[in-house]
């Protein structure tokens, strides 16, 4: 009977252990994430404004993909082990795998934990960004306009890939593709929040990603106030260098109107004038060009890719590339702030690695057997 007793206090105390080091892995994490909190829930009261304190605005899509996700990875699993697995038994298989993966609360506090935070941080995000009028004007829009011409040989950027891809047809490609964006980071982000064989990367990413919407989009939003090629007109009373690009869009979209189709660009353009007049926060709402996280996030995916895949990379790669040639083309960015957001990430991802270096490459036991805590 004591040895029993023995047994099951070692057990007890090796799993409390485990799951004080699963949550000291995600230390990091869970402290810029925090901090992210505070920093937009302090921010709305001192302001004023503590209406603008939603944290629950990206909970409904976030946990729907989620559901979908699960849905699909149980779907092939199913498949993988009936027709691939070599086992006598499937249901001793899945029981295994079961008890091992499903029932691993090691796994579920993991996973938990990125599910619970991703909405408060993207809330976050629109919380300062919506502020972002009530802290500082928008003063800097002039200054990049001319630092783009200065940048691209005395022409705008807009104009230069304007031959190539002013046709009705491929603006609205290059439309579909920036607004992709929003399904591939969450796919990724869910993807991430599923690959517990591989910790450090999947900390490096987490962190990462935390810090790029924390300091890049909020912080250096705040200190580097612009609106963006689109809202040029409506808030400087200089002649808008871009009413050429926007005569052409709306072009385009008359032109796609025929065919039941319509450029998204704008009609979102409109949806966040109308939240930025009258102050309310809504899905992806907020003003901000500069620095561009559509690109931070986007470079970020194509890193995250290369660490897993070289082919999976390059597609990335590729995806970003699009996604800066869109925020230009469909006249949300100056280029400039594509090329200051890709730079920062990758400053801010070698910046996470460091911090995470503790955390093992990969899992192949439970935590207290597998590494020394951070």
């Amino acid at each position: 009977m004591k040895t029993r007793q023995k047994i099951s206090n070692r057990q007890l105390a090796i799993t409390e252990r485990s799951y004080v080091l699963v949550l000291r892995e995600h230390s990091w994490f869970i402290f810029f994430t925090f901090t992210y909190i505070a920093f937009s829930s302090l921010a709305g009261i001192f302001y004023g404004h503590p209406e603008l304190v939603e944290f629950s605005l990206y909970s409904k899509i976030f946990y729907e993909l989620i559901s979908v996700a699960v849905l699909l990875m149980i779907a092939i699993y199913l498949v993988r082990i009936t027709f691939f697995a070599s086992t006598k038994s499937l249901i001793e298989k899945i029981s295994a795998d079961t008890k091992a993966h499903v029932f691993n609360v090691n796994n579920i506090i993991s996973i938990l934990l990125v599910a619970i935070a991703f909405p408060l941080i993207a809330s976050s995000l629109t919380i300062l960004k919506t502020l972002l009028p009530f802290v500082v004007p928008y003063y800097l829009d002039t200054t990049l306009v001319e630092l783009d011409k200065t940048l691209h040989f005395g022409i705008a950027p807009w104009e230069l890939i304007q031959p190539l891809l002013g046709h009705p047809y491929i603006t609205f490609i290059m439309n579909v593709v920036y607004n992709f964006w929003f399904f591939m980071q969450m796919f990724v982000v869910i993807w991430q929040m599923f690959a517990l064989g591989r910790p450090r990367l999947r900390m490096q990413f987490l962190v990462t990603y935390v810090l790029v919407w924390l300091i890049l989009g909020s912080l250096a939003a705040i200190l580097l106030a612009s609106a963006g090629p689109c809202y040029y007109s409506k808030l400087f009373g200089t002649p808008d260098p871009y009413a050429p690009l926007f005569l052409y869009l709306q072009s385009a979209n008359d032109t796609l109107a025929a065919n039941n189709l319509s450029l998204w660009a704008l009609n979102t353009q409109s949806y966040l004038w109308e939240h930025f007049e009258t102050s309310t926060t809504g899905l992806g709402s907020g003003i901000s060009a500069m620095p561009s996280l559509h690109v931070a996030i986007a470079v970020l995916i194509a890193i995250v890719g290369f660490q897993t895949n070289r082919a999976l990379g390059i597609f990335l790669t590729c995806h970003a590339l699009l996604v800066f040639i869109g925020s230009v083309h469909l006249g949300w960015h100056y280029a400039v702030d594509g090329y200051v957001s890709a730079l920062a990430t990758v400053a801010i991802w070698k910046i996470s690695g460091y911090l995470v270096r503790k955390t093992p490459e990969r899992r192949t036991s439970l935590p207290e057997e597998s590494y020394k805590a951070p």
